[in-house]
C-alpha cells in the first residue's frame, strides 16, 4: 500500500501467544526510541485486547501518543462496548472494529460504541500464514481490520511526512465513508448494548493519498 514505508515487527508474545506486561511496556519503550532515531512520521498498529481495565494497556498508549505516532488499536471481539474502563480517549489513537463482506458490522464478533473511530475490512482476509514462509492463510478479526488502516495512515504519511500524526489521523476519520454500515443494533443481546450500539460512529476506511501535493492534511 506504502511502497515507502519501513514495516518493523515488534515481538511481545512468545510462540504460544503468552507475553508479560514488562515485555509489552518494554516494546513500546523501544517503538518510541525507534521513531526518535528515524526522525519521520510513524504508525502503530496493536492488537492487545481493549475491553480491559489493565494499567499497563494504558500506560503503553498514553506513552505512543505523547511521543508523536500514530497509534491504531484493533477494538477487540466480543460483541460488546469498545471502551474500557477507563474509557481511551488518547490523541493520534484510532480504535477499528471490523466489518463483513456485505459492509455489515460482524455481529456477534465485532465490538461497538462511541469509542469506536471507525471500521475497516475484517473477515476472511487473505494474510500471511506462520505454516511457512509463503503460506497464507484466511483471518478474521479487529487485529486484521485494524492494519488496513494502518496501512491507509503510512500512505497519507508518506505522501505528507512533515504532517503531524493528529494531522494524519483527524484528515482519516473525516474522509472515511459515512453511514454506509449496517451496524446489526437490532442483534444486540440485550436492552444496554443495544443503547451503546445505536452510539457508533457509522464510519468506513477510505484510503487514499490525501490531499494535493502542496497541502498538508490538517483537521
Amino acid at each position: 500500500v506504502a511502497k515507502g514505508t519501513v514495516v518493523v515487527a515488534v515481538k511481545v508474545h512468545d510462540c504460544h501467544g503468552n507475553g508479560a506486561v514488562s515485555a509489552l511496556l518494554s516494546a513500546a519503550n523501544w517503538v518510541v526510541q525507534d521513531q526518535h532515531r528515524r526522525r519521520g512520521p510513524a504508525v502503530v498498529s496493536l492488537a492487545l485486547g481493549l475491553v480491559t481495565d489493565a494499567v499497563a494497556i494504558h500506560l503503553v498508549l498514553e506513552q505512543l501518543s505523547k511521543a508523536g505516532l500514530a497509534v491504531v488499536v484493533a477494538a477487540g471481539a466480543g460483541g460488546l462496548a469498545a471502551c474500557p474502563s477507563p474509557p481511551l480517549a488518547y490523541p493520534n489513537m484510532l480504535i477499528v472494529d471490523m466489518i463483513n463482506q456485505k459492509d455489515e458490522r460482524a455481529n456477534p464478533e465485532s465490538h461497538f460504541g462511541a469509542c469506536t473511530s471507525l471500521f475497516a475490512p475484517g473477515t476472511k482476509i487473505v494474510s500471511a500464514s506462520s505454516r511457512g514462509d509463503h503460506s497464507t492463510a484466511k483471518m478474521s478479526g479487529a487485529s486484521i481490520a485494524a492494519p488496513f488502516v494502518a496501512g491507509a495512515l503510512a500512505l497519507l504519511a508518506t505522501e505528507h511526512p512533515t504532517a503531524s500524526a493528529s494531522d494524519l489521523t483527524s484528515w482519516l476519520l473525516g474522509n472515511a465513508t459515512s453511514d454506509r454500515i449496517d451496524l446489526q443494533c437490532d442483534k444486540a443481546d440485550y436492552w444496554a448494548q443495544k443503547g451503546d450500539c445505536a452510539k457508533t460512529p457509522n464510519r468506513l476506511l477510505f484510503a487514499t493519498c490525501g490531499p494535493a501535493a502542496d497541502a498538508e492534511p490538517g483537521p
